[in-house]
């Protein structure tokens, strides 16, 4: 049974991954995606979850100017932040 839960964790991971990083990867059209959890049958759980945030990424160019627009609702923080680089590369994933 463990092995089979490792098996399908695995196969979670690897889904997610091809869907923010191949098919979501756009920067001349970029789209907001949930990595962990999001609005997904079969959750993807990476750590710990967190009922407080829900976090979205996007892939996008510095040489572009974006724009978002939408409704906050009632949410009471909305925050964006920018990272550059890559996890495993040489100066890792840093925030800019």
């Amino acid at each position: 049974l463990n092995q089979a839960e490792g098996y399908r964790y695995l196969a979670r991971l690897t889904r997610v991954a091809l869907e923010n990083f191949l098919e979501c990867s756009d920067p001349k059209l970029p789209q907001l995606v949930a990595l962990a959890n999001g609005n997904r049958t079969c959750r993807v759980c990476i750590g710990s979850d967190n009922p407080d945030n829900f976090y979205q990424s996007a892939v996008i160019d510095s040489t572009e100017a974006y724009r978002v627009t939408g409704s906050r609702g009632t949410v009471d923080y909305l925050g964006f932040g920018v990272q550059s680089g890559a996890y495993g590369s040489a100066g890792g994933l840093r925030t800019v």
